[in-house]
């Protein structure tokens, strides 16, 4: 409703975010997003591998430090 985003759109003013939105359906607003996120979704599903998906929060971690790391073997 329209009082929760006044709400936090002064939140996010206090603590001094500037928050953009952008069209979640525009091909090319949100390439660097997209990217990560295609990239997260192949590492955590190589940590994950054959175990219970439903295990993923268990991986969320390893895969995320992986993702930091500007050169890793991660990948391959």
């Amino acid at each position: 409703s329209n009082w929760a985003v006044t709400l936090l759109n002064l939140y996010f003013t206090l603590i001094g975010i500037k928050h953009n939105l952008t069209s979640a359906y525009h091909q090319r607003s949100d390439n660097v997003i997209e990217k990560f996120n295609r990239i997260f979704d192949g590492v955590s599903a190589k940590y994950v591998g054959d175990n219970d998906i439903n295990k993923l929060d268990e991986y969320i971690d390893r895969a995320s430090f992986c993702m930091s790391s500007p050169t890793t073997s991660c990948y391959r």
